[in-house]
């Protein structure tokens, strides 16, 4: 469905502008009306122009998504809009002028049309489970029914930073011996290509007998020098295949054991997996969630490296 950019009149007579979802121009003006605006233009969305062809949205790998860390922006100024008393439709369309990513644009606009419709916060959200979570989704529900949305999405915001936080200091312990073994591996393919070559033709002109170890690594040298291409090849296609294996349900499952299994790494994966899996769990039930329902949701949300095995009966 088309998304439109529209400039239209309030009932108290100032301008408001946002962006509308509609089948056409005259569908759009029509719903505009019906939710109180006068429009005064409407116009196709630059991205959803860019985006479409013959009304049919084409999903490209590299257009912007949405990241955690402006879900979790958006989840504080929804916070503090509605704790100033500014009701949800009014916090979403004051939000909307506030975002510059496209695709999280689309999605408040979704929701805040959803939510105009009559419908439910949670249920909003829960069109757009790329987006929103389980965990999330569920505290708002939650939220809702208790009467206190504002203390929620506020305790939403902080689990978000955490868990921002808790990801990047993974990534900084991850980033120095990655950085190593890149190094290392230039390293060696440095010597194996270009020295080993000149200290061989060193030992053919002393002509003498050479150690097995030596004549292996002499050959590997020669085999890289005229084979390169098929090294990249094979380097590139087995890189693929993991990946492919690696995002594989199978495949996920047995790479995370692997780094629960790892030396160094694994007692941190494990601490970590019962940090994230520990404060969910806690902001779940915290907020009313009843603790059967919170098991289920924690046992779907990949709050650990390995999800865990909860039963629930």
């Amino acid at each position: 469905m088309p998304v439109y950019e529209y400039r239209a009149l309030d009932r108290a007579g100032k301008n408001r502008d946002g962006i509308i979802d509609a089948d056409s121009p005259i569908a759009a003006r029509q719903r505009l009306r019906e939710t109180g605006f006068f429009p005064v233009s409407v116009k196709v969305s630059a991205s959803s122009a860019k985006g479409s062809d013959s009304g049919k949205t084409i999903r490209w790998p590299f257009i912007k998504r949405v990241r955690p860390g402006e879900v979790s922006v958006a989840t504080r100024q929804l916070a503090i809009l509605l704790g100033a008393g500014i009701t949800l439709v009014a916090a979403l369309e004051a939000m909307l002028m506030q975002v510059s990513n496209p695709a999280f644009k689309r999605v408040l606009a979704q929701t805040k049309e959803s939510v105009n419709e009559g419908n439910s916060l949670a249920h909003a959200l829960g069109r757009h489970p790329r987006v929103f979570s389980d965990v999330y989704i569920n505290l708002v529900r939650a939220g809702e029914a208790s009467g206190s949305l504002e203390l929620v999405l506020h305790r939403l915001a902080d689990l978000s930073e955490q868990e921002q936080a808790l990801r990047g200091r993974l990534k900084a312990a991850m980033a120095y011996p990655f950085l190593m073994s890149c190094v290392g591996v230039v390293v060696v393919f440095f010597l194996v290509a270009f020295v080993v070559p000149n200290v061989t033709r060193i030992f053919n002109e002393m002509h003498q007998a050479l150690p097995l170890p030596t004549v292996i690594l002499i050959g590997i040298s020669h085999f890289l020098m005229k084979f390169w291409w098929l090294v990249l090849l094979v380097t590139i296609g087995a890189i693929v295949l993991f990946w492919r294996f690696k995002n594989s349900r199978k495949g996920r499952y047995t790479w995370d054991r692997i780094k629960l299994a790892m030396p160094l790494l694994g007692a941190f994966n494990i601490k970590t997996a019962v940090a994230r899996f520990s404060r969910t769990l806690g902001s779940l039930v915290q907020n009313g969630v009843p603790l059967l329902t919170a098991l289920n949701i924690v046992q779907q949300f990949p709050v650990a490296v390995e999800r865990p095995n909860i039963s629930v009966t």
